[in-house]
């Protein structure tokens, strides 16, 4: 009987072994390597972004990637050079996603008190198919979704760059209709969120990079949309806002003595906007927390 039972378990294994393993994607499981498809990324929000929020949405473009965290000192210290870079060969395109595993607060309070100058997007998210050894780390991505460089941020030669820039070529009209419609998919989620002052941003981007175009129609008539009517309490309020802070989405300038004074007029706005404007009370109350206490401050309880 016990051999019986142990030819059937074991034929129960081979059939077993024998089964087909369900197909996924690349990306799914396989680690990034140079001269392989980039896997995608995974962001929850973003900082400074024109509404593309995957790899996929910059396909034909280079794509420089850093993995980057406040609290890391040498990641602090690449912000100036990829800013530089972004200025130099954003035109010619290259896009610069610095991703980051820390929450929206803890990157505006840096920003807040220490240092505003991120010249390119910041994507709040993960990618844990980077092999990342420690930050700050980056993979360089040609305009045909390959990786083409993993290492250190300061470590990518100029010429690399200027090598894969050479071959972006323009996108088709329809690629350029995808990237319309992306965006203002992008800005009508923010509408949603009640993000105003942020989707309008994104709404005079797809104006200004897509001119004469359906989405350009459609993207002025919706910024025109979200100042009125329903909307007129919660766009006033957010746009008061943005004056008291220093811009819509991010400070314009670090300044801790100038956030300082910001508290109890923050405070206030959050409890005058609660009913009238309930989004723009919310926003006013995370300003208020990071105003009252700096990037250092809070750093310090995190060690």
């Amino acid at each position: 009987m016990k051999t019986i039972v142990l030819r059937v378990a074991l034929a129960a294994l081979v059939l077993i072994a024998a089964a087909p393993v369900p197909a996924h994607s690349a990306e799914s499981f396989a680690a990034a390597s140079v001269g392989q498809r980039a896997p995608e990324i995974r962001v929850k929000d973003w900082i400074g972004g024109d509404g593309r929020t995957t790899l996929a949405d910059f396909g034909g473009e280079v794509v420089f990637l850093e993995f980057w965290a406040t609290h890391c000192p040498a990641s602090r210290a690449q912000v100036p050079h990829l800013t530089k870079l972004q200025e130099r060969w954003g035109a010619k395109g290259l896009s610069i996603l610095a991703i980051t595993g820390e929450d929206r607060s803890t990157v505006l309070r840096y920003m807040a008190h220490e240092d505003a100058g991120f010249g390119y997007a910041v994507a709040l998210g993960d990618a844990p198919e980077y092999p990342c050894p420690g930050l700050p780390y980056a993979a360089l991505i040609g305009p045909d979704g390959n990786v083409e460089y993993l290492g250190e941020p300061g470590g990518v030669p100029s010429k690399t760059i200027e090598a894969l820039l050479k071959k972006v070529v323009k996108p088709t009209a329809d690629e350029q209709a995808a990237r319309a419609a992306k965006m203002l998919e992008s800005a009508e989620a923010l509408v949603a969120s009640k993000d105003l002052l942020r989707a309008a941003a994104l709404f005079a981007k797809v104006e200004a990079r897509f001119p004469a175009s359906d989405a350009a129609r459609k993207a002025g008539a919706r910024a025109k949309d979200i100042q009125s009517g329903d909307f007129a309490a919660e766009f006033a309020a957010q746009t008061e806002l943005q004056k008291l802070v220093g811009g819509a989405e991010r400070p314009s300038e670090a300044d801790t003595k100038r956030m300082s004074k910001l508290v109890k007029p923050l405070e206030k706005k959050a409890a005058d906007w609660k009913t009238s404007a309930p989004r723009a009370a919310e926003l006013a109350t995370l300003w208020r927390d990071i105003a009252a206490e700096t990037w250092a401050e809070a750093n310090a309880k995190r060690k």
